[in-house]
């Protein structure tokens, strides 16, 4: 009887800081961008009424045909390089890397551009 040789060890991926949620808005013919929320946007986006959720779902569907996205609103001072999309009362604020859409904050409207 012989002794299989050692496995080999598992390669892990390092751990970041920052765990993206990756959104499964389904198919979307002609999509162009990734669209991604950060751990705080998950949160948020988790406490919203059942309605503006879906709203905001619909948000993210626009968001994934990027750059063809109408309504996107360049924000400018200290949030320059962010944009926000509306939707009612609620507020998304992204940024946009690469093919990546990276939401930040999601909320209503008195509360979204603060940091």
């Amino acid at each position: 009887m012989s002794i299989p040789p050692p496995r080999p060890p598992v390669q892990t991926r390092p751990r970041t800081w920052l765990r993206l949620t990756r959104l499964d808005i389904g198919p979307i013919l002609g999509s162009m961008a990734a669209v991604l929320l950060t751990p705080e946007a998950q949160e948020e986006f988790d406490v919203l009424p059942a309605v503006v959720k879906e709203r905001m779902r619909n948000l993210f569907r626009r968001l994934a045909k990027w750059p063809d996205v109408s309504g996107a609103k360049a924000l400018t001072g200290d949030l320059a390089g962010s944009y926000r999309l509306r939707t009612g009362d609620y507020r998304l604020r992204f940024r946009v890397k690469g093919g990546t859409v990276l939401v930040h904050k999601i909320g209503h409207r008195k509360d979204v551009y603060e940091d």
